[in-house]
């Protein structure tokens, strides 16, 4: 490309606007938060799944592991976590909601609400 076409190119990109979502200025940030939204194996992580509880609708929800969750859940809830441990694999994530006790298991295999 010659100077004089250079000089032509540059003066029409200086000349635009950029929108948010062309802004190139921007573009890392966008890069940052989608890495930021996906796990480390590209995937997003559980808590976009669930936001807020089925049966209260409080957004007061707690991420733990199922060891954790096992550890709240009555003798019962237990052995449901553990079954659910058994079906979605030990990287599972358990969520309880802090409002009214419902809790759930969420892996790579689905999720589930007990």
């Amino acid at each position: 490309m010659g100077r004089n076409a250079r000089r032509r190119k540059d003066a029409k990109l200086a000349s635009r606007t950029p929108t948010p979502s062309h802004d190139p200025s921007r573009k890392g940030a966008a890069f940052g938060a989608l890495s930021q939204v996906l796990g480390g194996n590209g995937t997003p992580p559980a808590s976009l799944f669930r936001q807020s509880c089925d049966d209260c609708g409080s957004a007061d929800i707690a991420w733990m592991t199922p060891v954790e969750l096992a550890e709240l859940v009555d003798e019962g809830g237990r052995s449901t976590v553990a079954e659910a441990v058994d079906v979605f694999g030990a990287t599972a994530e358990a969520w309880r909601c802090n409002s009214c006790g419902k809790w759930g298991v969420l892996g790579g295999g689905g999720w589930g609400g007990f």
